[in-house]
């Protein structure tokens, strides 16, 4: 699998036919790059359907790594953690096999 990028959006509708498309279109959306993925969650957090919105990254053996958020309670954890990502990627690489490995640890040290 390698390295993912992946926003999940949730919509706001009165119309639950809207909704379902919306979200079975729209909901999860992944990416190629983590600038794709940053440009997609901007894209989708102005949109005046979209009631948030969370990117994430995940290698084939990691949990998913919170990266941006519209939640305002995460939003500093976002920014730490891309932040933390984006020093990985300068010393790694962006596809790398130490990237998949960095990853993997970051996020298994997280869930003690």
């Amino acid at each position: 699998m390698g390295i993912r990028y992946f926003t999940e959006v949730s919509f706001r509708d009165d119309d639950n036919d809207v909704w379902d498309a919306l979200t079975r279109a729209l909901g999860f959306v992944e990416s190629e790059t983590l600038e794709q993925a940053i440009a997609l969650h901007h894209f989708f957090e102005m949109h005046p359907l979209v009631c948030g919105v969370e990117t994430f990254i995940q290698s084939s053996e990691s949990c998913p790594y919170l990266l941006l958020t519209t939640d305002a309670k995460r939003m500093s954890q976002a920014n730490v953690q891309r932040s933390r990502l984006e020093e990985a990627i300068a010393l790694l690489g962006a596809n790398s096999a130490g990237l998949d490995e960095w990853l993997f640890m970051e996020t298994t040290a997280n869930e003690s």
